[in-house]
Order: C-alpha cells, then structure tokens, then sequence
C-alpha cells in the first residue's frame, strides 16, 4: 500500500486559552480553520494537538500498515526468513489492535505490556517490549511519531522483588503437583521438573527421551543438551521423587522424540511458555502465591545456597555465581549456608577434640601427637 502523504500547508495552531479551558486551532491546506472542543488543562489540549500534528504527517496511519512497511524495510535490510518472521509475531503480540499512531502513548505501551507479563514468560514479553522499541524508534525515524512512547521510564524494568513459595506453600504446591503427575498429568509433570530440579522452561519442552541417562538406575540422570548459553549445557541427577515418573513417561518411545508432546507445536514441541502455565495451573489449584518457572528457579537456588550447597551456580547452568545470587536467590542465602557449613565445621572438630581427649591425646598442629601429661607426677 502507498503510505499517507502529509498534507501540504497544513498545520495546528496553539494551545490557546479560551475562559477556563485551552483550545486548539487546526488549520486545513486550503487555509480554512477550525477550533477544537475547550480542554480543562493545557496539558491536555497539547496532547490534542500532538494527535492532529502527526495526523497531519500521516494521515490515518495505524499500526498494522505500519507493521506492513517495517516488513519490506527488514526484507531491504536482508534479515533471515526466520528471523523476520519471529519478529512480526512478537509485534503482533504486542500491537494486538489496529490503532492509529497518534494513540500510542506511554499509557498504551504500558497497558500493553502488563498484559503481556500475565500471558507469556519473563524471557518472552521482554523480548516482545524489545521489540516493539525498536520498531517505534523506527517509526520516530519515519517521522510518524515525534517521540518513541515505550521509552516510558521504568518499562520493562526487572523486578528485584524476587517472589518465591514459602515452606508451607512450597509443601502445598509439591502435593498437588506430584498427585496430577502420578495421575497422568504431563503438565503438571513439567511443572514438578521445573521446582525440583529448577531448569529453564525452553530446557524443559527441549527434553528428548535420549537425554535421559542411566547411573544406577534408568532415568536417574539427565542431560541438558539444548541451553541458552554453553554453561547450560551439563548433566543433572534426577531428584529420586522424579525418577519412576520419568521412566513411566519415558517407557517403550524412541529416542529422538520429546519427553513431553504436544499435536499443536512445530515438530511436537511445546513452547516454552507452556510450563509456565503449568506452574501457575498449579498455583491456582494449591491456592498459593502465582510464581513462574524463573521463581521455580530461584526457589531451587534460594533453598540449595541455604543448605550450603557449593555448586548450585553450576547446576542451575549459570555462567557466575553473582548471576545466581544477584538474580534468583533471595538476599541471603549464600551467607546463611556458609554459616551452616561453618557451624558443621566447628561441631565436627568438637567432636573430634572431645574423641581425642577420652584418648588423652591432642595435636600440636604439626602432625605429631602429644601424651597429655599429669602435672602432679
């Protein structure tokens, strides 16, 4: 389609005041002139008048033509087939209605995106908000917008507020969970991998039946070969409570097929946001707290680093153990684990001493033991 030419000579005047209120005046190509309804505020009239501004340079634009035009400019850029095709799916998530530019507004982009959050995971609507920015930096580059409206101070920021179960309702949440599991429930089975072993949700719908290993037993073990970075990619014990569902789920299929199926995904893979709705199936049903696969995560961290655990950054796949404490344990938990450990530690030596002291022995430090000695002799 042609787009929308601005139209020559056209222009909107003001804000001006008019009694109590303020005004617009808009003046058409051919010189005529028209005032707009009085405003409360001038604020508002400026708002008016922005809208008519960028009428004025695009006509009735909206967003999906838009979108159509940003299509052949990634075609003119020589992005992959694949490539453009995820990013016009990600627009479409976030531009869901037809509207015209002028009403995209730091409102909209911020209605938009929480409705987002509440559908898709954290890694997905953040990549979808990126998206969108991009696109709207484009079209300030167009001059169909005077400024990018989802550049709103805060959007998208991370929530350090980082929500995990408690004990009680992690206990509650455990229950439902691993009775759904036992009773057939794949979801709920994906659900359970994510708060015991506290893998990432593309890991989990990227599971084969080959990953699973064998160490003592079948599916004791597992490996995870599709990661977002090199790190993710290891080789994880299978908690024992999870071991016979994954030999039930796991028995008499091939190899190459996905541990959980799906007759609607590409190939029989679910998306990876599909465990997250399992997690949060599962809240609703326990009535606890909704959390997410990434809170799974952070719960699998906060507990282990308590436990004084060493190698969890290892385990979760991250590549630093700053990752692991700055962005998904809660404030704490490495320090309260090297207390726990250095209190074993201390309670270990106290026995030892107490043990050498019914032999009346002791060290020197260097090795040698020492007779203790009756001073009365």
């Amino acid at each position: 389609m042609g787009m929308p030419r601005r139209r020559k000579g056209a222009r909107a005047l003001g804000p001006y005041e008019n009694g109590d209120g303020w005004r617009v005046r808009e003046v058409a190509a051919d010189g005529s002139a028209t005032w707009s309804p009085t405003f409360a505020s001038e604020r508002e009239a400026d708002i008016y008048k922005e809208s008519l501004e960028q009428t004025i340079v695009c006509g009735e634009l909206t967003v999906w033509s838009g979108l159509e035009e940003y299509e052949k400019f990634l075609d003119r850029k020589g992005n992959k087939k694949d490539s453009k095709r995820q990013t016009l799916w990600a627009l479409r998530q976030f531009f869901s209605e037809d509207v015209p530019f002028w009403a995209i507004r730091e409102g909209y982009c911020e209605k938009r995106y929480k409705a987002l959050t509440e559908q898709f995971s954290v890694a997905s609507h953040r990549g979808m908000l990126a998206q969108a920015k991009t696109f709207l930096n484009w079209c300030v580059s167009q001059k169909w917008l005077k400024e990018n409206p989802c550049k709103a101070k805060g959007l998208g920021r991370r929530n350090r507020r980082k929500v995990q179960l408690s004990s009680n309702e992690a206990k509650a949440w455990f229950s439902t969970a691993y009775t759904l599991a036992e009773g057939d429930d794949d979801g709920a089975m994906s659900a359970l991998v994510a708060m015991l072993m506290g893998l990432r949700a593309s890991e989990i719908v990227g599971i084969k039946i080959r990953d699973l290993d064998e160490t003592d037993q079948p599916c004791d073990s597992l490996w995870i070969r599709e990661s977002k970075t090199e790190t993710g990619e290891r080789h994880l014990e299978v908690p024992s409570v999870l071991v016979p569902l994954f030999q039930k789920l796991s028995a008499g299929r091939a190899g190459d097929r996905w541990l959980f199926e799906t007759s609607k995904g590409k190939d029989g893979r679910h998306w990876r946001d599909w465990p997250n709705l399992q997690v949060k199936r599962i809240c609703e049903l326990s009535k606890v707290p909704q959390v997410t696969c990434h809170g799974m995560r952070g719960f699998v961290a906060t507990l282990s680093l308590r436990k004084g655990q060493e190698d969890v950054s290892a385990y979760l796949g991250h590549n630093d153990t700053r990752t692991t404490d700055d962005h998904y344990a809660l404030p704490g938990a490495r320090e309260q684990g090297l207390r726990k450990r250095g209190i074993e530690v201390l309670l270990r030596k106290k026995t030892i001493l107490a043990q050498d002291a019914d032999t009346s022995e002791v060290s020197d430090g260097l090795g040698k033991p020492l007779r203790a000695t009756n001073e009365n002799n």
